[in-house]
């Protein structure tokens, strides 16, 4: 449990005791009095309840407050291929070396998208989630099942460009994690890494940003693939 949801749980007992016991001085321990205080305390806690999933819904600021479900993964990552096989592996698919991933909050639920290049930093494939993010918050792991295309120009518009997938991440630390991304119907398997990049760390990439919140632009998103493509990247451990 977070430190946000533990401290609003204290306040609401707290306002509890505090209601009950204003209302009892006022009108005494009458039945109306104890009516009138669980309305209001019910009143109250249907405000909050609102107020919090509306401010979820808008705010990332409030996500990292509140940590709904998944709220760990929102940001954009690097997601660094470890290894790769399987039997119906196209030059394209092998010349995947990373994918810049942005997950975000859309609707109900965390939504990803995603772009994958080869060492060089050229773009070899587009993806991205179908649906939302399902997320194991205990363990920090998610699963999501993903629709994408290999951008390639001799496979452009080809029924060979199309890739459909599950992928599973579990985080390591707040910044780092790994995978695993399985290609349905095509036995590809591609084990990776996950890095997630800060301000800090895009700073060491020579990526100027002030705020995280400008990874988000798919021009900043092919510049930061352009310059982590050409520098030694730190090991991910290094950045926990």
């Amino acid at each position: 449990m977070t430190t946000a949801r533990t401290v609003g749980r204290a306040l609401t007992t707290v306002f509890t005791v505090v209601v009950s016991v204003a209302v009892a001085a006022i009108l005494g321990d009458s039945a109306g009095g104890k009516i009138l205080a669980a309305l209001i305390i019910a009143a109250v806690i249907v405000a909050v309840e609102l107020l919090r999933n509306w401010a979820t819904r808008r705010s990332r600021t409030a996500r990292r407050l509140l940590r709904p479900p998944g709220s760990l993964y929102e940001g954009v990552w690097i997601q660094k291929v470890r290894a790769k096989g399987g039997s119906d592996v196209l030059s394209a698919d092998e010349a995947n070396s990373f994918s810049v991933i942005a997950i975000d909050f859309q609707d109900n639920g965390f939504h990803l998208n995603g772009r994958a290049y080869d060492s060089a930093g050229t773009e070899v494939a587009v993806f991205e989630s179908d649906g939302n993010i399902t997320v194991d918050d205990p363990r920090q792991k998610s699963v999501y099942v993903w629709d994408g295309r290999l951008t390639a120009p001799e496979l452009y518009n080809t029924p060979e460009s199309n890739r459909r997938g599950i992928t599973e991440m579990t985080l390591r630390s707040s910044n780092s994690g790994d995978g695993q991304v399985h290609h349905l119907g095509k036995g590809i398997l591609m084990d990776f890494d996950i890095t997630r990049v800060t301000t800090a760390y895009a700073n060491t990439l020579n990526l100027k940003i002030s705020n995280e919140s400008q990874l988000y632009d798919v021009d900043v998103q092919q510049d930061l693939a352009h310059k982590y493509a050409s520098v030694t990247i730190p090991h991910p451990a290094q950045l926990r």
